[in-house]
């Protein structure tokens, strides 16, 4: 096996870690958002754009959905945990562009 191969699989072992990480910040972010502004059921919300084959598709169903649903509750502990999901989502979103870059580096060596 040569090198390039090993280290592509290292950088694609950083996108798998980068993208779990993404869509579980991302839920955790959805059932907050949604538990703070009253709507039923956040966990099914939270699920809902999280899985499928088009992420986008069902954070933007529940954006539309919750326009209309007015932050009702929300605690200094809900902000402090959103501020640190924010954080974790974004450091989810490097470790894919990282592995990303790093497969195409690769790639070009070839």
């Amino acid at each position: 096996m040569e090198w390039h191969t090993i280290v592509s699989v290292m950088f694609g072992a950083i996108i798998v870690v980068g993208v779990v990480s993404f869509l579980y910040q991302l839920y955790s972010l959805v059932v907050i958002d949604a538990k703070t502004r009253g709507i039923k059921h956040p966990r099914f919300w939270g699920l809902f754009t999280t899985l499928g084959n088009n992420t986008g598709n069902g954070l933007l169903v529940y954006l539309i959905r919750r326009r209309n649903c007015p932050v009702v509750n929300i605690t200094e502990k809900d902000k402090l945990e959103i501020s640190k999901k924010k954080k974790a989502t974004g450091i989810g979103l490097s470790f894919i562009c990282l592995g990303t870059i790093g497969i195409l580096i690769c790639q070009m060596v070839l």
